[in-house]
């Protein structure tokens, strides 16, 4: 019994001593975590946090992160809740049937809880058809968009039965894909051929415990879009083969990025893994066109090949629209150093790449860049911008998603309630000369007392509801922003004058129709500006 209680106390000993020799001495090498981690600083003791309590609670956060084994005991922690409750312990990651690993972000579009909404995708795809076209007629440039495959879709067999209890009205995806059909612009739907050659081929196109497409699936889609480029330019590339293969155990690359993320003490892959031989012609009368990609990680595995260092006249890939590669391997290089016009203008094919992931995010902006360098400056739709500022950071983005499934709103509506509100708070002038009455009208009709009152009124003057609110929202109006009020005024004038001079009315469809704008939109514009003119000249 004493040998047992000294070999219990010699292992709580331990215990206790090991993780503070090896946070010391390093006694054994920790391989590091996968994935990104906010660091913890070692905290600067002050009497004033030690008495609030705050010294202690920085402290220990700090400890927690920098004790001996670290590493190992989070690995140990995970690998438990992995093996006894199929928990994944990864932010993002979602563990489905037969362990099969998913980002959740690919799940979110997959299920609707990310759809942009309809008028949001309508003036995306205004500009992108004002871009494409611009391009190719002026410059010879062909700009596509390229869809491309999410495991999501791709394995929703294997998705846990939560996410696919009820059907989603619409989805980004497919909104985006049958109004890019209807309106004639140029695409390439990789997604599509994915689940097209699910049915024949005898190799995972995705790998179970990787998010991205296999090093395999990348081989055949790459054979898609350099045939399409070959179609778009009318010449022929230089050869590229992937008819040898090779099967290995062992994963590569991003064929485990998944697995790696779930950070347990054992590699859980049983898997068999395809890969193909890259050989590439080298024939100098073939086209090397000089292309510009934009897009997402999917990229790197295509940019690692070798595909454009061998087959293109250049390299250029712009990560997330914000990095800039090759360049940034030596140097921190981004696209807001660059000079767009020049570079976009240098290229043969540009490229947006885009995962199901970020089809709310769509082009990380570049359209409305492009759009905006090709059109007259008075062509800005505030709203929309504002809606864009929120898609392009996460966390504000993930809180509006939030709110929409608290309030029972669609995505596309929380987003612009959000909109309006900064749009209204950054720029008042600026909202209310285009938005002002409505304001005001749906503010008034939005009080039950207020709508009763007007009611009551027009019942009286027998005189119909919304003539009524809008008299009233008048007066609101100009009692509480009397210059706004009449700024509003001149505009909507100019617009009906616009609106009964025919000629002058079909020269503004004209440009609406040439620049990809809502007529009515354009309207507001041209009156806006009348008004400008008018009063640069008093």
């Amino acid at each position: 019994m004493k040998t047992v209680k000294n070999i219990l106390f010699l292992i709580v000993l331990l215990a206790m001593i090991l993780p503070a020799a090896q946070k010391e001495w390093k006694l054994v090498n920790e391989p590091t975590l996968n994935g990104d981690f906010l660091e913890n600083e070692q905290p600067e003791f002050s009497w004033t946090g030690f008495y609030n309590g705050s010294f202690q609670t920085a402290s220990d956060a700090w400890l927690e992160q920098h004790i001996g084994f670290h590493n190992t005991l989070v690995r140990l922690r995970n690998q438990l809740d992995y093996s006894l409750f199929n928990k994944p312990n990864a932010e993002g990651i979602v563990l489905g049937k037969e362990s099969f690993v998913f980002e959740y972000d690919y799940i979110s579009e997959l299920t609707g809880r990310d759809f942009m909404g309809y008028s949001f995708i309508d003036e995306k795809l205004r500009r992108l058809k004002y871009v494409q076209h611009y391009l190719k007629t002026t410059k010879d440039i062909d700009l596509v968009l390229v869809f491309m495959p999410g495991k999501a879709s791709f394995y929703s067999e294997y998705l846990p039965d939560k996410y696919l209890e009820k059907k989603p009205d619409s989805t980004n995806y497919a909104v985006y894909l049958s109004e890019m059909k209807k309106r004639n612009i140029r695409y390439i739907d990789l997604n599509n051929y994915f689940h097209e050659f699910k049915k024949e081929t005898l190799y995972p196109m995705f790998p179970k415990y990787g998010t991205h497409w296999s090093i395999y699936g990348m081989s055949r889609a790459a054979h898609v879009w350099l045939d399409s480029i070959e179609q778009f330019r009318g010449r022929k590339l230089n050869d590229f083969s992937t008819d040898s293969l090779y099967f290995s155990t062992t994963p590569l690359r991003t064929d485990y990025d998944g697995g790696k993320a779930l950070n347990l003490l054992i590699n859980i892959s049983k898997e068999k893994f395809t890969y193909p031989y890259y050989v590439f012609g080298h024939d100098s009368s073939r086209y090397k066109p000089k292309v510009l990609v934009i897009g997402d990680s999917f990229y790197w595995n295509i940019f690692n090949a070798g595909i454009p260092n061998n087959l293109f006249a250049n390299e250029a890939f712009w990560y997330y629209n914000r990095k800039v590669y090759p360049e940034f391997y030596t140097h921190p290089k981004y696209t807001n150093e660059l000079n767009l016009k020049e570079e976009v203008e240098q290229k043969d094919l540009i490229f947006i790449m885009v995962t199901e992931r970020f089809l709310n995010i769509f082009d990380w902006k570049l359209i409305d860049q492009l759009y905006s360098l090709y059109t007259p400056e008075y062509i800005k739709e505030p709203l929309y911008d504002k809606i864009n500022d929120i898609v392009s950071a996460p966390e504000w983005f993930g809180n509006v998603l939030k709110k929409a499934l608290a309030r029972g709103l669609t995505p596309g509506q929380a987003l612009f309630v959000d909109a309006t509100y900064m749009y209204r708070s950054e720029n008042t002038y600026d909202y209310m000369i285009r938005y002002g009455l409505g304001l005001f009208e749906k503010q008034l009709s939005g009080s039950r007392i207020t709508r009763r009152r007007l009611t009551e009124k027009a019942q009286k003057e027998n005189r119909p509801f919304d003539e009524v609110l809008t008299e009233e929202a008048r007066y609101m109006f100009f009692k509480q922003h009397p210059d706004m009020y009449r700024q509003y005024q001149r505009i909507k004038e100019k617009e009906l004058f616009i609106s009964n001079d025919a000629a002058l009315h079909d020269s503004v469809i004209m440009l609406a129709e040439k620049y990809y704008c809502k007529p009515a939109h354009m309207i507001f514009y041209q009156a806006r500006l009348m008004v400008e003119e008018e009063d640069a000249l008093k």
